[in-house]
C-alpha cells in the first residue's frame, strides 16, 4: 500500500533534521489530516480514531473496482472507516463497483450520484440512506442492500436507468419518496418481508418503474401476509405483480414393490395432481403425510400448494367385488357372489327354469363371458356377470282321422302359444266335435285349437257323423208336416205345408235368413248335406180380397176388407179405431155391422164399450 502525506510532504524529503523544528507545526496538521490511500482520500478523526471518504483521485483504469477497508494505519494510529461523505464519488466514471465494509454507518447525500457503478452491496451497518445516494447511476444494474438497513432515502436510486435487480432486507421499515423513480429496466425486486404491514412506501417510489415487466419476489410462505385469495390469478403489490413461489411437492412410495408415484412443483395456491401407479393387483390404500397422519384415499389425489409438501402413498393388495344376477327364466345360486383377494378363483352356477336351459354368462358390456356352468375363474379386477336363459323346444304333433287337412304342428318354444287346426277335405258325413289328448281326455271343443306348449304335445282331432236338425216355421194362416227332430247325414226330408181356412200356401223360402226362395210347391223333399239348406220357411195368404179375422160364436170381432170395416158382433157398442202408433183414427156407434173406412195397410187397434164390456180388438188390414 502506498501513503502519501498531503500537505506534509515537503518536510518529510527535506530529511530528518527538520522533524524536530517542525514538529508542534506537524501534530497540528494530523488534526486534520486527509490520507489517500489507493486513490481514495480519507479525513480521519484523532479523537474519535475514525475516518470518512471524502474524495477520489482519477487516475485509475475506467470500470475499476473499489474495495473500501474498515481501518487502516496512519502514524501511530489506527483508523476505522465509518462514513462516506456527501458528494465523495459524486460524477466519478471510472468506478465499476465498491466494497463497502461493515464499519461505514452512513453515507451522505450524492455520495455517487451519477458515477459509472455497474452493482453494490450495502452492509447492514448503514441504517439510514442519505438523499440520492446512487441517482443517476445510469450503468448501475444490481444492489444488494443487506439486513440492518432500516429505511432508503428520498431518490436513493432514480433515474438508474440500467438497474435490473434490487434485493431489500426484512429490516428496512420504509423506502422514501422517488427511490426508485424511473428505474425504467427494473425487472426483479427481491423482499424480504414476511409480512408487508406496517412497512412505510412512499406514493411515488416505484414510479416509473415498468408495471408489466417487473416482478416482485416474496420470502417463501408470505402469500397470505401480501393478500393472497385462493381465487387470485395475479396477485400485486405496489401496482408490480408477485412472481409465484414454486413448492416442491414430493410423494414416495412406502413399498417400491408395490407401487410407484409422481412428485413436481407448483407455485403458491395451485393445484397439484399426484397419481398413485400400483403394480398390478394391488390399489393405493391412503396418502399420509410426513407425521403419518392419513390424508385420502383418493387417486389421483389432488393438493392445493401451500409449502414445500412430502406424502407418502401406502398400497394393498386389492381385493374385488363378484356380482351376479339372472337373465329371465332362470336364478344363480348365492354361494358365488361376493369379495375375493386378487387373484382367488370364483365358481358361479345358475339354474334354469322349468321349459328353459342355461345359454351362456355375459359381463357388463354383453359380451359372453363363458358358457360353462358351473364356471370357476380367477378374479383379477371388479367382475360383473348374468346368466342367459333360452326356453327349451318342443315337437306339437296333430292327428286326425277321416282324410282331414291339419295345421299347426311343428316345433315350438316352451312357453309360447300353438294354434291347429283339422279340416275335412270333402263332405264325409262327419263333423269335429273335440280334441283329445293321447289318453283320449278331452282338451277343447274349439278348431282351431290354441293353447301353450309346455312339453312335446300330441292332440286327436275327434269326429263323428253328422245330425242334421230342420228348422221350420211358417206364417199366420198354416202349419207344416213332415218335419222331425234329427237327420242324417244323407238322409231324404220331406215338408208338406198345410193352410188353415180361409188361407192359401205361397212359397217356401229358405237359407239362415229364410230370403232366399226355394219352393211354389206346397210339399217337397231334399237330401241332407252339408249344402242341403236346413232352415225353411212356409208362407201363406189370406184365401179372398179380405183381411178376414173371423171370431168363432157370438165373440166380438173386426175385420177390414174391400175398403170398409165390417164388424162381427157389434152388440150397440162405441168403437174406436186406433193406429198402432196411438192416433185416434175413428170413433162411432156401431149399429150396422159395415161401416165404410178405407184404411191404408198396417195393424190397428179397435175399442169396444158396451152391454157386453169394453173389447180391445187387434185387426190388420194388408195391400
Amino acid at each position: 500500500m502506498v501513503y502519501e502525506y498531503l500537505n506534509t510532504q515537503n518536510y518529510m524529503k527535506r530529511g530528518m533534521l527538520l522533524a524536530g523544528i517542525c514538529l508542534a507545526c506537524v501534530l497540528q496538521t494530523m488534526k486534520a489530516d486527509r490520507v489517500e490511500i489507493d486513490g481514495v482520500v480519507y479525513a480521519t478523526d484523532d479523537k474519535t480514531a475514525t475516518a470518512a471518504v471524502v474524495s477520489f483521485i482519477e487516475d485509475y483504469p475506467k470500470g475499476s473496482k473499489l474495495d473500501i477497508p474498515s481501518d487502516f494505519p496512519y502514524f501511530s494510529n489506527r483508523y476505522t472507516v465509518t462514513e462516506i461523505a456527501q458528494s465523495a464519488f459524486y460524477g466519478n466514471k471510472w468506478i465499476g463497483s465498491v466494497t463497502i465494509p461493515n464499519s461505514v454507518t452512513s453515507i451522505g447525500d450524492w455520495a455517487f450520484y451519477g458515477s459509472s457503478l455497474t452493482s453494490v452491496t450495502i452492509p447492514g451497518s448503514i441504517k439510514h440512506f442519505a438523499e440520492a445516494v446512487f441517482a443517476a447511476c445510469t450503468s448501475l444494474k444490481s444492489v444488494l442492500i443487506k439486513e440492518g438497513v432500516i429505511h432508503i432515502g428520498n431518490r436513493a436510486f432514480q433515474n438508474c436507468s440500467s438497474l435490473t435487480s434490487v434485493a431489500i432486507p426484512n429490516s428496512a421499515k420504509g423506502i422514501g419518496t422517488m427511490a426508485f423513480e424511473n428505474c425504467t429496466k427494473l425487472q426483479d425486486i427481491h423482499l424480504e418481508w414476511d409480512n408487508p404491514d406496517g412497512i412505510f412506501i412512499a406514493e411515488d417510489a416505484f414510479a416509473g418503474v415498468p408495471t408489466t415487466s417487473c416482478r416482485i419476489h416474496i420470502p417463501i410462505g408470505s402469500e397470505e401476509k401480501y393478500g393472497w385469495k385462493s381465487d387470485a390469478t395475479d396477485m400485486k403489490w405496489q401496482g408490480l405483480s408477485i412472481k409465484t413461489n414454486q413448492y416442491a411437492v414430493l410423494a414416495e412410495s412406502s413399498d417400491l414393490t408395490k407401487g410407484r408415484t409422481n412428485n413436481g412443483y407448483a407455485g403458491y395456491g395451485k393445484e397439484m395432481t399426484l397419481t398413485a401407479e400400483p403394480v398390478y393387483g394391488y390399489h393405493l390404500a391412503k396418502w399420509t403425510n410426513i407425521k403419518g397422519d392419513s390424508l385420502s384415499a383418493s387417486n389421483p389425489y389432488t393438493v392445493v400448494v401451500k409449502s414445500d409438501t412430502f406424502l407418502l402413498a401406502h398400497f394393498a393388495i386389492s381385493s374385488y367385488q363378484v356380482s351376479l344376477s339372472a337373465g329371465e327364466n332362470g336364478s344363480i345360486k348365492p354361494a358365488g357372489a361376493g369379495m375375493y383377494v386378487h387373484n382367488t378363483e370364483a365358481e358361479i352356477e345358475a339354474v334354469a327354469d322349468t321349459g328353459y336351459h342355461f345359454v351362456q354368462w355375459t359381463n357388463a358390456g354383453g359380451d359372453t363371458f363363458s358358457t360353462a356352468n358351473p364356471y370357476t375363474f380367477a378374479v383379477t379386477k371388479e367382475t360383473k356377470v348374468q346368466a342367459d336363459f333360452a326356453a327349451n323346444n318342443y315337437q306339437v304333433n296333430v292327428v286326425a282321422e277321416h282324410d282331414s287337412v291339419t295345421s299347426g304342428g311343428g316345433e315350438y318354444a316352451y312357453n309360447t302359444v300353438a294354434t291347429v287346426r283339422a279340416d275335412l277335405i270333402a263332405d264325409k258325413g262327419y263333423y269335429f266335435v273335440q280334441w283329445t289328448d293321447a289318453k283320449g281326455a278331452s282338451l277343447s271343443t274349439a278348431n282351431p285349437y290354441t293353447f301353450v306348449v309346455k312339453g312335446d304335445t300330441t292332440v286327436y282331432a275327434q269326429y263323428v257323423s253328422y245330425k242334421y236338425v230342420v228348422n221350420v216355421t211358417s206364417t199366420a194362416g198354416g202349419h207344416v208336416t213332415g218335419n222331425r227332430q234329427f237327420y242324417d247325414h244323407g238322409e231324404q226330408a220331406t215338408l208338406t205345408a198345410v193352410a188353415d181356412s180361409g188361407y192359401r200356401f205361397t212359397e217356401w223360402t229358405a237359407g239362415d235368413s229364410l230370403d232366399i226362395p226355394f219352393s211354389t210347391e206346397s210339399s217337397f223333399s231334399f237330401i241332407l248335406s252339408d249344402t242341403a239348406f236346413v232352415d225353411y220357411k212356409a208362407h201363406f195368404e189370406a184365401d179372398g180380397t179380405g183381411n178376414e179375422v173371423l171370431p168363432a160364436g157370438e165373440e166380438a170381432g173386426a175385420y177390414h176388407a174391400d175398403g170398409a170395416l165390417h164388424l162381427v158382433n157389434p152388440g150397440g157398442s162405441l168403437i174406436s179405431v186406433h193406429a198402432i202408433d196411438g192416433r185416434l183414427l175413428l170413433q162411432f156407434k156401431a149399429g150396422d155391422i159395415e161401416y165404410p173406412a178405407p184404411l191404408p195397410a198396417g195393424i190397428y187397434i179397435l175399442n169396444a164399450a158396451g152391454g157386453k164390456g169394453k173389447q180391445v180388438i187387434k185387426f190388420v188390414v194388408k195391400e
